[in-house]
């Protein structure tokens, strides 16, 4: 049974949390469209990079290396005034200065489409920004330089956005509502600038209005793929019990509770992911033997779609499992924010460091926890995300400091007791979810404790 951490009445008061839960459900369907909607669609995406290339310049020039001190935000207002700016010049670039409207035919893909893209573009940039190209700046010259000889190259390219060759594609064109979405029968849809579309679903039941956005994908073997991103509301749950989680990848545990209770994959599934995986790599060696857009290559590349299908299938349904065992008795949880891209072990590639990233890939914190949200969100329950600087160089209700190897499972604090890492990482975890002014960064990082007032910013709540 696992033990939870009882709630005060106004413990949670300082984050200010909604009554009401927003979030959002995808529903991914396939597609049907004629041989003019397909090369239609191709194009929009072909557009899409083109639009792509254009904004990652500009967020460069304006807020790269070069401008690392410039003030660069989230905010809805921020990105949507750079939206507005950026849609401006790649018009005024398009007619040579001329034009600064939006017209379809010059750019051929539709403004909200590429509204939102370059929306996404621009917080993709300022996750890059936030997480590698500041914090690196900071690096000494000679800092730099030893980077650079071990990784064979400069400090600010780790996670950056790369530009787009001009052949390639981008992946997704997305659609919103903007109450242009029709339902003409059960499995027939309209949308702007793609028409009429055919779909594997029943959208009677749906209405055109509970529809935010649809996106478009077209597969590796040709088929196109039709999200639709329908919004959703829950009443969110009085909190009365909460428990902290460490995620880890050892002996097969990735999640280990404040009370040590652990939540272990079984070697039977990680050796069903390891075979899926050798037969999708087989299969990419093959597919690079034959032309693109040959029988034998389509016919590779609908395999490598089914297989691909299947990992990501058992893998999800696994997180799922997993999010279930830990959310089904509890009103909150508390968790690192994680990522899989700065967790990622840097330096030339040898066999520990491959083995590391692969297990990390297919593991994915990043993945698990958004499934912990995601099933939060529909279930009512609240979700703490703690900044994850430190929670395993503090032991527990002090404040000694000491950083310790990933290999290090535990070790003996000052008064002769035993501390096993996870157990030790996870209390911090819920006491820093719950009391953010005592996050050890605020104790160990002086430079970064003087920039803010306002502590809860390192915990981000659902």
């Amino acid at each position: 049974m696992l033990s939870k951490h009882i709630l005060e009445n106004n413990e949670l008061d300082k984050f200010n949390l909604s009554s009401i839960i927003k979030s959002f459900k995808v529903r991914k369907v396939r597609g049907f469209i004629s041989a003019n909607q397909f090369e239609n669609l191709k194009s929009q995406l072909k557009h899409q990079t083109k639009l792509y290339n254009f904004t990652l310049k500009y967020l460069y020039d304006h807020f790269g290396r070069f401008n690392i001190n410039r003030y660069l935000n989230d905010s809805t207002t921020n990105i949507q005034y750079l939206v507005l700016d950026i849609r401006q010049r790649y018009m005024l670039d398009l007619t040579n200065g001329k034009k600064n409207r939006w017209n379809i035919k010059l750019t051929g893909i539709h403004s909200q489409a590429a509204q939102e893209f370059i929306g996404q573009t621009i917080r993709n940039f300022i996750m890059y920004r936030k997480t590698y190209l500041i914090p690196r700046s900071k690096w000494s010259d000679e800092a730099k330089a030893q980077y650079k000889a071990k990784n064979g190259k400069a400090w600010y390219r780790a996670g950056a956005l790369k530009f787009k060759n001009p052949n390639e594609t981008t992946e997704v064109l997305t659609l919103p509502n903007n109450r242009q979405i029709k339902f003409l029968d059960r499995n027939c849809l309209y949308i702007q600038s793609i028409g009429h579309v055919m779909v594997n679903y029943d959208l009677s039941k749906l209405d055109p209005s509970d529809i935010a956005q649809v996106k478009f994908r077209i597969r590796g073997n040709g088929d196109v793929e039709v999200q639709l991103v329908i919004p959703y509301e829950v009443e969110r749950q009085e909190a009365k019990t909460a428990v902290g989680y460490d995620w880890g990848m050892f002996k097969n545990t990735v999640w280990t509770s404040n009370t040590g209770e652990k939540i272990k994959l079984e070697d039977a599934f990680l050796e069903e992911l390891k075979v899926l995986e050798r037969q999708i790599q087989d299969l990419d060696k093959q597919m690079k033997l034959h032309r693109k857009g040959t029988s034998k290559y389509k016919k590779l590349a609908k395999k490598r779609e089914k297989l691909y299908a299947k990992h990501t299938n058992k893998r999800e349904n696994q997180f799922r499992h997993d999010a279930l065992t830990m959310l089904e008795s509890i009103d909150v949880v508390a968790l690192e924010n994680l990522d899989s891209f700065t967790m990622r072990k840097p330096g030339k590639a040898n066999a520990k460091t491959k083995g590391f990233n692969s297990k990390l890939s297919v593991l994915s914190p990043y993945k698990q926890i958004q499934f912990i949200i995601q099933l939060a969100n529909r279930l009512g329950k609240t979700v703490l995300l703690v900044d994850s600087k430190y929670t395993s160089q503090f032991d527990h209700g002090t404040t000694n400091y000491r950083k310790h190897g990933l290999d290090e499972r535990g070790w003996y604090n000052e008064l002769g007791e035993w501390i096993d890492r996870d157990i030790n990482a996870a209390k911090n975890i819920l006491i820093w979810a719950l009391n953010p002014e005592l996050h050890g960064r605020l104790i160990a990082d002086e430079e970064f404790k003087a920039k803010y007032t306002d502590w809860t910013q390192l915990v981000k709540v659902n």
